[in-house]
C-alpha cells in the first residue's frame, strides 16, 4: 500500500487582496426598496382591516348570544315567580323563601356580571374610537 499523495496548498497572493477596493454604497434607497416597502405597508393594513372586520362580526355574534342567555335567565326566574305566586295547578309548586331569594339574587348577579363582561369586551376602555390599537 502506498501512502496517499498530498498536494501542496495553493499559494495565495496577498497583494491581490490589497488591490481590491470596497464598493461604495448609495445613500438613497433603491426603487425596488420603496416599492417593496409600500407593498408591505399595504399588506399590513389589509391584514389589520380584515382582523378588525372579523372582530366586529364575532362581537356581534357574542353580543346576540349573551343577550339571548340573559333573556332566558329572566324568563326562567319569571316562570319560577309565577308558579310560586299562583301555584302550578295540580303540581302544588312551592319553594321556601330562602330558595326563592337565592334564585332571584344569584340570577340577578349572574346577569349583571355577564352584561359587564360583554360590555367591556365589546367596548374596551383603552382603545380610542377609530384607532386599531
Amino acid at each position: 500500500m502506498n501512502p496517499p499523495e498530498t498536494t501542496p496548498p495553493p499559494k495565495l497572493d496577498i497583494r491581490s487582496i490589497e488591490k481590491s477596493k470596497p464598493h461604495a454604497i448609495d445613500s438613497q434607497p433603491s426603487p425596488n426598496f420603496e416599492a417593496e416597502r409600500r407593498y408591505l405597508e399595504n399588506e399590513k393594513s389589509r391584514i389589520e382591516l380584515g382582523g378588525l372586520r372579523q372582530d366586529i362580526r364575532a362581537r356581534k355574534i357574542y353580543a346576540a348570544l349573551f343577550f339571548a342567555l340573559a333573556c332566558a335567565w329572566v324568563v326562567v326566574i319569571s316562570v319560577l315567580l309565577f308558579f310560586q305566586g299562583f301555584g302550578a295547578g295540580s303540581l302544588d309548586f312551592r319553594l321556601s323563601d330562602s330558595v326563592l331569594l337565592a334564585a332571584i339574587g344569584s340570577t340577578t348577579a349572574d346577569i349583571i356580571g355577564v352584561v359587564y363582561v360583554v360590555a367591556n369586551y365589546l367596548f374596551p376602555a383603552g382603545r380610542k374610537r377609530g384607532s386599531p390599537e
